[in-house]
């Protein structure tokens, strides 16, 4: 595949008004089942985000934040879905290196941002929606080698406990691939979800045992922290870029800042047309350098600018736009701290009506972080506050970003991203669809670079250069080396972001493209 031709990639996909696009195939089944039920785009998302926390290795959770931005074709309503993690209200509960492990534990949103999701706009009843996850915890299913892998790997923290030996352990060895993974006890919770709701996991049996396992570590934990969690529904970030309306995640979202303002920084130069970027030493210069002095940026980070519509819209301005644009084209690059994990998944749905969700799921730490469950749940630990703290009792700062963008007031694309590199992968998705018009799959799958690399064998120590997509031309990457730009394009893991985009075309056709991802298939779910 050349990138100088992206619109030469042509999509797949039968002509399709709806599309449900996530790693994992059963929680695809589950969203698709539920609109064949007469379900929206967000009894889709809930249902297909609930499975996930069953069927994922590891790197998503039910203790988990969870962030979405909703659009709601009948209404025209634009929302961004704040169900991130919080402190504990204990100003002696705050994680610090050296700290007690249970201090890293922070307030879950998950359950309740699903759960005021679905109560906003689902068409559904709830238990209908539960159900699918319940089936899979309950009757199991066959790990794949990945899945096997990711067990191995995690071996230590998952046999620390006697759930973990009883429910990933065989005769005291992995489950191999092709072995069936039931997990009974994360059936039951979810039974209660589907009676409760969000009240089975924020007061009652299930609050009490979390309670009691992070005091048990160290942590301030306190009933009321759980029932006192409230998720938030925000005005999405807005700009307008090339003709066409960008909306972002907003709140304590710095992702959603940072792309934002990386594409008003961009519209003062031109990208297209022309070859893409990553074909272009120039044109490639010009994206990395924006995305340095954007890291370089204190006012993205800073929590009395997200806390405050007035300064982030002007953070978000045309003469902000600017002033990045400057100083990337005028400064020499700077190392930024690099914030990474490979712990997500992303769900993006579209339905037949234009409703759609873009939002993220995750554990926010290593795959089952601890080891420590409470009935069948993998709480976060001390990864959740590094970066991103604020303070006691408040909600944390967050990377987390998706995307919708509208032409004219109808519906565009819908796009999200995780991984490490989930922030520059966000704003390349964009502008690939955008700028260079690419199909969806074009865009998913055109070259990258990333956010900075960390050594494989010492995943605390940065090398200094941005992971770049190996597809990129030798010839380009020498060219920036000796304009002073390192890249890293080898070794275990190259980073360059994963996640979904889906594009909705005038006619109410939808194209789905999810980047790619080692060990899924990367096929979206399309209905009529």
């Amino acid at each position: 595949m050349s990138p100088r031709h992206p619109a030469n990639l042509d999509d797949p996909a039968p002509p399709a008004r709806a599309v449900v696009a996530s790693y994992n195939p059963d929680a695809r089944a589950a969203g698709a089942a539920a609109l064949d039920d007469g379900g929206n785009a967000f009894d889709a998302f809930v249902a297909t985000t609930l499975v996930e926390y069953v069927v994922a290795p590891g790197v998503t959770s039910l203790a988990g934040p969870l962030t979405a931005l909703a659009f709601h074709a009948a209404t025209g309503e634009r929302a961004y879905l704040d169900a991130e993690l919080d402190h504990v209200a204990d100003p002696a509960g705050m994680w610090a290196p050296g700290e007690p492990a249970g201090k890293g534990v922070m307030v879950p949103g998950a359950l309740p941002g699903l759960a005021a999701l679905h109560a906003r706009h689902g068409a559904l009843p709830w238990p209908r929606l539960v159900q699918p996850a319940i089936d899979l915890a309950e009757r199991g299913f066959a790990i794949d080698d990945g899945y096997a892998a990711m067990i191995a790997y995690r071996a230590a923290a998952l046999g620390s406990s006697e759930h973990g030996r009883r429910t990933f352990f065989r005769a005291g060895e992995p489950l191999p691939a092709g072995a069936v993974l039931r997990q009974p006890e994360l059936a039951d919770l979810l039974r209660r979800i589907a009676a409760d709701g969000a009240a089975a996991m924020q007061t009652g049996a299930w609050a009490a045992r979390c309670v009691a396992a992070v005091q048990e570590r160290g942590g301030r934990m306190q009933a009321s922290d759980l029932a006192g969690y409230r998720p938030r529904w925000l005005p999405p970030r807005h700009v307008r870029y090339r003709g066409f309306d960008v909306f972002g995640a907003a709140g304590r979202s710095y992702g959603g800042m940072w792309t934002l303002s990386a594409l008003q920084a961009l519209a003062h130069g031109e990208v297209a047309p022309g070859p893409h970027f990553t074909a272009d030493p120039e044109r490639l210069e010009r994206m990395v350098r924006v995305a340095l002095a954007l890291w370089d940026e204190p006012a993205l980070f800073d929590t009395a600018v997200l806390d405050s519509d007035e300064r982030a819209a002007a953070q978000l301005s045309a003469a902000a736009g600017r002033a990045v644009w400057q100083r990337a084209l005028g400064a020499p690059p700077k190392t930024a701290p690099d914030r990474r994990g490979s712990h997500s998944f992303h769900v993006v749905v579209v339905d037949r009506h234009g409703n759609a969700v873009t939002g993220t799921n995750t554990i926010n730490s290593v795959p089952w972080a601890d080891g420590v469950f409470v009935d069948g749940v993998p709480l976060t630990n001390f990864m959740a506050h590094e970066g991103n703290a604020t303070r006691p009792g408040e909600r944390r700062r967050t990377p987390m970003s998706s995307h919708l963008v509208f032409d004219d007031g109808r519906l565009f694309a819908a796009a999200g991203t995780f991984n490490s590199s989930l922030i520059e992968a966000g704003w390349q998705l964009l502008v690939n669809a955008l700028d260079h018009r690419a199909t969806a799959l074009a865009a998913a799958t055109l070259p990258r670079f990333g956010t900075f690399a960390f050594d494989d064998d010492d995943p605390g120590r940065a090398r200094g250069a941005l992971w770049l997509d190996p597809a990129v031309d030798a010839a380009v990457v020498d060219r920036l080396r000796r304009r002073g730009l390192a890249f890293e394009q080898q070794g275990g893991f190259v980073d360059t972001g994963s996640g979904a985009i889906v594009l909705r075309a005038a006619d109410g056709t939808v194209t789905a493209g999810l980047l790619p991802l080692a060990g899924y298939d990367g096929l979206p779910t399309y209905r009529r």
